[in-house]
Order: structure tokens, then sequence, then C-alpha cells
């Protein structure tokens, strides 16, 4: 089955009231779109049109609780680098206990 591009048309002004033809999406070659709940680790929870096969989707941020978003400064310790400035901390408090 050969499907067949929609028109629309377009009245503007800067087309000298000429009309003008534009392709709208073709029908029945996009996925099905549902409403999803996406659930963020902070409790956030909203709603989203999207075409996976779940029934939900899990974040781990949002904007609610993104320091971009809400301002507040907040460093995530989670890095090779800090790991390493945790490990050295842990042996130089050890050295002090030994002593």
């Amino acid at each position: 089955m050969q499907s067949i591009p929609v028109k629309s048309y377009i009245f503007a002004p800067y087309y000298s009231g000429q009309v003008k033809h534009r392709n709208i999406m073709k029908q029945a070659i996009h996925p099905e779109t549902k409403t999803v709940p996406v659930i963020c680790s902070c409790g956030n929870t909203f709603d989203t049109e999207s075409t996976i096969k779940e029934d939900e989707i899990r974040v781990e941020i949002c904007s609610k609780c993104h320091p971009f978003y809400t301002g507040e400064k907040r460093i995530l310790k989670a890095g090779a680098v800090d790991k390493f400035y945790a490990r050295q901390k842990k042996m130089e408090e050890l050295a002090k206990n030994k002593k």
C-alpha cells in the first residue's frame, strides 16, 4: 500500500498572498506512541509520550532534583579521582591511629 503525503496550505503575508504547499508527516509509517509515567529516583513523577514497550520509565535525575534547574550546588563524589582521594584519606587516618 502506497501512502500519499498529506498537503497543508500556508497563508502568510511574506508569500504575497500565494498559496504554498507543505508536506506533513506521512501516515501509517511512524511507531505508535502511548502515555507512560516517568519516575525519578527523587520521587517526582510525570507523564510523557513514548514509543517504548515498557509501562514506565525510571530515571536517576529530573528537572525537580537536577542542580542546574534547582540552583543548588551539589558535588557528587562518584568519580575515580574522588575514590582515590577517599582511599588516600582513609590511609592517612589509619597511619595516624597506628602511631
